[in-house]
């Protein structure tokens, strides 16, 4: 397969080749690699992954994080964290609503904001959400903005805890 730099490696012999350019290649989920210089920025990010999901999928927490910043997160190469607004293609992802103000359109890919990305990444795992907060910084947000956006989001587990800790930030920085 190839779509806009995207390859897909069928047999061990090209996955390990792949591996063994991994200077110019992003090793995806599904043993999909994505050229480096077809990916250099969100958009062109977006088009590669736009080409490998169905229409409909929504990146959310480390699939976004990919397209937002360029950095693959270890949870990305087992598997693309995407979710649907609709009944289709139920085995893809998890079935969520989204706010209007949580999606946006990068490079014909449906994705979740910064602000609801970091949340959804510290939600998954704290420890983990943190170090992935400083790399969506900057990108194109701040810690009062993912603060104030947290604040309206109620009832979800951790909440509490991760309000605290936002606000703590906000405070400082």
């Amino acid at each position: 397969m190839h779509k806009f730099g995207v390859y897909k490696a069928t047999t061990l012999a090209q996955r390990n080749e792949f591996q063994l350019l991994q200077e110019y290649y992003y090793e995806l989920a599904e043993n999909y690699f994505v050229q480096k210089d077809f990916a250099h920025n969100p958009q062109m990010r977006g088009y590669a992954l736009s080409s490998i999901l169905s229409p409909g999928d929504i990146a959310v927490t480390h699939t976004a994080y990919w397209l937002y910043t360029g950095k693959i997160s270890p949870p990305l190469k087992q598997k693309y964290y995407i979710a649907r607004q609709d009944a289709r293609h139920k085995a893809a992802g998890i079935r969520r609503r989204f706010q209007s103000q949580d999606l946006q359109i990068i490079g014909g890919q449906q994705i979740t904001s910064l602000e609801r990305t970091a949340l959804d990444l510290l939600l998954l795992d704290l420890e983990t959400g943190m170090d992935y907060l400083w790399e969506l910084l900057p990108v194109g947000t701040s810690i009062k903005q993912i603060y104030t956006y947290s604040k309206n989001r109620k009832g979800l587990n951790n909440m509490q805890i991760i309000n605290q800790v936002l606000a703590q930030l906000a405070n400082k920085y």
